[in-house]
């Protein structure tokens, strides 16, 4: 039996399994999939994060995916959240339900999770982002991401989001920097065969200032009054770039692990179309509540009657 949706501002939420109910969904019928699922990390003892081995995580990846892939456009891009060690794991999977893997995106912060001193691991300060399509040509939104930054030229982006804390660091420890200068499409002899064109590659201009100049930034949301409880809820500034990387304006993006809500209001605040899943009905309910106020607040911004 199906999950009527819930419908808010520009989506739809079902509380439902996702493998269930994104097989009620047409083929090719979303732009874009953005998610953050389980790590497969036992993260809080959680029992939807657990698996019993790396083979069973790899292999129910694969069979989420295989619906993701589904039902994205051919051209359509999936960027799903990965743990550092296990992003290896998704990817094989993200392969296994037909995508290509375009890019990872590393979202670098500062204030990472805890150390483990029991078992010497590090402290995680980098999540994965991998990039994966049907279309192995498939163009990001690169246009739309250009980094810009007072009295510095226009960048094309980077493959790599800073926080604040991170971004500060890096220009501490390294200091102001002076770039050189290329005219476009001027590169032969690195990686091309002898009588090359040269690549596509666009004009570099040159500038000083300090190294974080050439990263895209996402800065945190500390202290957040409106900052859901949620043990693995990511910053809206993240997944507002991500989503108009791989998304234009009013194209419909699908989050099959929609936890808090983080990805719908996101999507509201761009004026995406999104579709939504969340199997935990406590988890849903304050998803839903963050996205009405999210609604409530854009409206008047985006001039939207959704009432009508």
């Amino acid at each position: 039996m199906s999950t009527p949706p819930v419908r808010l501002g520009l989506g739809e939420l079902f509380v439902e399994d996702c493998v269930t109910g994104m097989t009620r969904l047409p083929a090719a019928s979303v732009d874009a999939v953005v998610t953050d699922p389980p790590f497969g990390i036992k993260i809080g003892g959680a029992p939807w994060d657990s698996f019993e081995h790396l083979d069973a995580f790899q292999d129910w990846t694969v069979i989420w995916a295989v619906e993701a892939v589904r039902v994205l456009r051919p051209d359509g891009v999936v960027a799903v959240f990965a743990q550092p060690r296990f992003a290896h794991r998704v990817a094989c999977a993200l392969e296994a339900a037909g995508a290509a893997i375009l890019d990872q995106v590393m979202w670098l912060y500062g204030n990472g999770s805890g150390i483990n001193v029991k078992h010497g691991h590090l402290r995680r300060g980098v999540t994965p982002i991998i990039l994966a399509s049907k279309d192995r040509h498939a163009r990001l939104r690169v246009e739309d991401r250009r980094i810009e930054a007072p009295e510095q030229p226009a960048r094309w982006p980077t493959n790599v989001i800073l926080d604040e804390d991170a971004a500060a660091d890096l220009d501490q420890a390294v200091g102001m920097r002076s770039s050189g200068s290329r005219r476009a499409g001027v590169r032969k002899s690195i990686g091309y065969m002898k009588g090359s064109k040269g690549d596509d590659s666009p004009a570099i201009v040159a500038s000083k200032g300090p190294p974080s100049r050439y990263f895209c930034y996402a800065p945190q949301e500390r202290g957040r009054k409106d900052r859901p409880d949620h043990v693995t809820v990511k910053p809206l500034r993240v997944m507002k770039w991500l989503i108009g990387l791989v998304a234009a304006p009013e194209q419909v993006v699908l989050d099959p692990f929609m936890g808090s809500g983080t990805t719908a209001v996101a999507c509201e605040e761009l004026g995406n179309r999104w579709i939504g899943f969340e199997n935990d009905l406590k988890t849903a309910d304050e998803a839903r509540v963050r996205i009405a106020r999210a609604i409530e607040s854009v409206q008047p911004i985006l001039g939207l009657d959704l009432d009508g």
